[in-house]
């Protein structure tokens, strides 16, 4: 359990450094083409 608790934390670091971006499902689903807009 520490070493997911050490992974979520590296994560989170690399988040507020700029080094990693998260996505939100918005982003993704529009991404991916599954947002269900008509283009």
């Amino acid at each position: 359990m520490e070493d997911l608790e050490d992974m979520a934390n590296a994560v989170i670091e690399r988040v507020r450094s700029g080094k990693e971006k998260m996505y939100s499902l918005e982003d993704v689903e529009r991404e991916l083409g599954l947002d269900n807009s008509f283009r």
